[in-house]
């Protein structure tokens, strides 16, 4: 009776629904196609990535926090690979070391910006950048 209904409620809600079965599968699905293309076009994989990965119920401090986690995620492994090709040299790093100060620069604006800025403007410009940044690896 009762108890047969409970339990029937409990295993069915403890199975994922077809959906989310759906939605992973499309994520994993992206998350390839973003992996591949930021590798081949040595892109990062932003475009692919915020098309696949995004989620409409996220804020722009998390969508910020979690971009910025993947980049630096993927720089460390592709600075590693580098590294063990040979391709990274002294004037390599040397270059770097000379925009750090625009790179807190930048860091700083971007931080007061997102304060200052709505949510509707923050993912608005942010699409818009990742689109034209996507076009322009097409060419």
């Amino acid at each position: 009776g009762k108890a047969d209904a409970d339990d029937e409620t409990a295993v069915s809600s403890d199975r994922p629904s077809e959906d989310k079965i759906k939605k992973k599968v499309i994520h994993q699905a992206g998350s390839f196609a973003a992996g591949f293309a930021g590798s081949a076009a040595n892109s990062g994989g932003l475009p692919l990535t915020v098309l696949f990965l995004s989620d409409r119920s996220m804020t722009k401090t998390t969508f910020a926090a979690n971009m910025v986690v993947m980049l630096a995620i993927m720089d460390s492994i592709k600075i590693i690979a580098y590294l063990l090709l040979g391709i990274l040299t002294i004037k390599n790093v040397l270059l770097v070391v000379i925009y750090i100060p625009f790179i807190y620069l930048g860091a700083y604006i971007g931080k007061w910006l997102h304060t200052k800025i709505s949510e509707k403007a923050f993912f608005g410009t942010a699409y818009s950048m990742i689109f034209i940044t996507g076009l322009l690896l097409l060419l």
